[in-house]
């Protein structure tokens, strides 16, 4: 059956799927990022040919505090996936004291002039700790265990006018980052803690203050508004200095390391406009970070700077090119055109790029630590390397972000009611999650490990990449289909697929085979007979589709060659491979060939086998199948000259 192309390819679409924040399935937006990604595949940046950070990837989550700025937001998030609620507080002067062992399988949440009172305690809590109206939580002696799946999926939240008093307390949140915010005028005191990692990301908005005392790890502590921040005898501790629309900094930062006193407020010299204050005191390594906004006005000289996470706010429109992760810069060039960012002697470790409210940005010849979308932001990413040194590659609130032609060495990420494309990216490092109600879509991307879903979030993967053939071969076309669902998703669901080809010259489709309602993962999607094709190379399209009608289109080309060309033929070769098909061992044998190598690749072109021979053996080489999914798999030898023998092999 033929069909017209742009049908095919752009469905019509009536019912709209509407998400938890009322926007639609963007489904014009999901074509062109999809179209788009098509058309550059052969520029798509590898992540072996790239230069990698040193060093383990800390996840960040900087821009997500700022996005919750505000005790409305902060209790807005902290109840996102709240179950087993405990409130103190719902009656007046309501009083909690928690001794010894004790757990609650919810947030705990202290509101109006309720107290809660932690005394030589071991409390696990699975979701937020948060105080907020008057509240208060006094904690002593006692320890904090919070059992995360993920990262930032629960941490400590003060708002409005709460107070939270910890001493002498151990905080454990399961080896994963985690958020710290406090906002309003809330305190947050915290002397002598230990923390059993460095994976804190701590928000200041408004007119908070927190003081951290004899603390080992403090993470990475946010500066903006008119917070006050009080540092005493830290050992580790990354500050960040934003400087929002409108602002200044002329600065040199001092070594951090072993400091013995720093402060920056409204009153010091090269400050215009920035109205926080920090105070640090016997710091034994404190790094600086610098977080500058279009609009702002920012002039660094002789500083040595771990971070600087590029901000884009309102309805700014800006290209980003050019960002190198550990590059030095004796008089930086003009990086940007919406603000004045100068580097004068100095280093920048890494870079974060963070689009906000409703900026659209386009990010491309970078090397960056993180990039991360929020508000209603709209950011494309191509030829970039994300090296995972400062998070993550994300969007969360309502921001639409698509990446293609990427090396990602960090994970993707659907957040909120975020909604991610990643389309023929490489993946080396980590995979692909969405979270809350996130949506991620990723197409023609082979993450190292399965992608997940938590919560009410969905994932739709699309996998479709065959290699080649010969005319009148029927064609075993391998890959996935499927949507994952959170275990309380209210998102789309499968609903079906079909597979379709477009002839040489030719401006429609032809379907291949029946649309399917049974969703494919890493398997035959379709089986193809080319008897009576032309050689040549043929289109296809994997279309696969929700309950709504939503469609996401996978593009991938198969080269069908003339019979008796292409791959080598087996029974011409002194190589012989058998059974064929298999299904649990398959033996390679060459009777005469000098074999160096054997290599089994599946037609997604990912290694599922290697060996390599020892000089002069010629034992027959048996491979256990079992385990390997039934589809079509190319096998390669290669003998000392490097000449080399391939085939194709089908597993039942």
């Amino acid at each position: 059956m033929k069909l017209p192309l742009l049908l095919l390819l752009f469905p019509v679409f009536i019912h709209a799927q509407t998400l938890f924040n009322g926007q639609p399935f963007p489904q014009q937006q999901v074509n062109a990022a999809l179209q788009k990604a098509w058309e550059e595949k052969d520029n798509a940046l590898s992540c072996t040919s790239t230069q990698t950070q040193t060093g383990a990837a800390t996840p960040s989550g900087i821009y997500q505090l700022l996005q919750q700025k505000g005790s409305g937001n902060a209790l807005q998030q902290s109840t996102l996936k709240s179950a087993g609620i405990l409130y103190v507080g719902n009656t007046p002067n309501d009083t909690l004291v928690v001794t010894g062992a004790w757990q609650n399988s919810g947030p705990v949440f202290v509101v109006n002039n309720g107290v809660l009172i932690f005394n030589n305690a071991q409390a696990t809590i699975s979701g937020f700790l948060l105080v907020a109206g008057t509240g208060k939580i006094i904690a002593t002696n006692s320890s904090f265990y919070f059992p995360q799946q993920y990262f930032y999926e629960w941490g400590l939240q003060a708002a409005q006018h709460g107070q939270m008093y910890m001493r002498n307390c151990t905080l454990d949140f399961n080896g994963m980052a985690h958020n710290i915010g406090v906002s309003d005028s809330a305190i947050l005191i915290q002397q002598n803690v230990y923390f059993t990692d460095n994976n804190t990301t701590t928000g200041l908005n408004n007119q908070a203050t927190y003081i951290l005392d004899s603390v080992n790890l403090a993470g990475e502590i946010v500066a903006t508004d008119s917070i006050h921040l009080i540092l005493e005898n830290i050992d580790t501790v990354k500050v960040w200095h934003q400087v929002m629309n409108g602002q200044g900094l002329t600065w040199t930062f001092p070594n951090g390391i072993n400091l013995q006193h720093y402060a920056i407020g409204p009153d010091s010299a090269g400050v215009t406009g920035i109205q926080y204050t920090v105070e640090a005191d016997n710091i034994k390594h404190l790094s600086w970070a610098l977080m500058p906004e279009n609009g702002s006005n920012v002039n660094i000289s002789n500083s040595t700077i771990t971070s600087v996470g590029v901000l884009f706010s309102g309805t700014d429109t800006a290209n980003v090119q050019g960002l190198v992760d550990n590059s030095t810069y004796t008089t930086s060039p003009t990086f940007f055109t919406d603000r004045t960012f100068q580097l004068n002697n100095c280093s920048v470790q890494t870079w974060g790029i963070y689009p906000g409210d409703t900026s659209i940005v386009n990010i491309t010849s970078c090397i960056a630590g993180e990039i991360g979308s929020g508000g209603m932001a709209k950011t494309n990413c191509s030829d970039l390397f994300a090296d995972g040194s400062a998070g993550y590659v994300w969007a969360n609130s309502k921001a639409f972000l698509s990446s293609s032609g990427c090396g990602l060495k960090c994970p993707i990420r659907a957040e909120q009611a975020g909604f991610v494309i990643s389309a023929f990216n490489s993946i080396t490092a980590a995979t692909g999650y969405a979270i809350d109600s996130g949506l991620l879509i990723m197409i023609q991307t082979p993450p190292i490990s399965a992608p997940v879903a938590y919560d009410g979030s969905d994932v739709w993967v699309g996998m479709l990449s065959p290699q080649s053939a010969n005319t009148g071969d029927t064609v075993l076309l391998t890959g996935s289909a499927y949507i994952l669902r959170g275990p309380t998703s209210r998102l789309m669901s499968f609903s079906s697929y079909y597979v379709a080809y477009q002839a040489p010259g030719s401006n429609s489709y032809v379907t291949i085979g029946d649309t399917s309602a049974t969703p494919v993962t890493q398997n035959t999607l379709a089986s193809w007979p080319t008897i009576g094709l032309a050689p040549g190379q043929y289109n296809l399209v994997l279309i696969i589709k929700d309950n709504y009608g939503d469609s996401v289109t996978v593009n991938s080309a198969i080269t069908l060659q003339p019979i008796g060309t292409g791959i080598a033929n087996i029974q011409n070769s002194e190589v012989k491979v058998y059974p064929n098909p298999t299904t649990n061992q398959l033996t390679i044998t060459a009777d005469q060939m000098a074999v160096n190598k054997v290599t089994l690749l599946n037609m997604l072109g990912q290694t599922v086998f290697n060996y390599n021979y020892i000089a002069g053996d010629k034992t027959p080489l048996n491979i256990d199948f079992s385990t390997v999914p039934a589809g079509v798999y190319i096998y390669r030898v290669t003998d000392e000259n490097a000449q080399v023998v391939e085939g194709k092999v089908v597993k039942m």
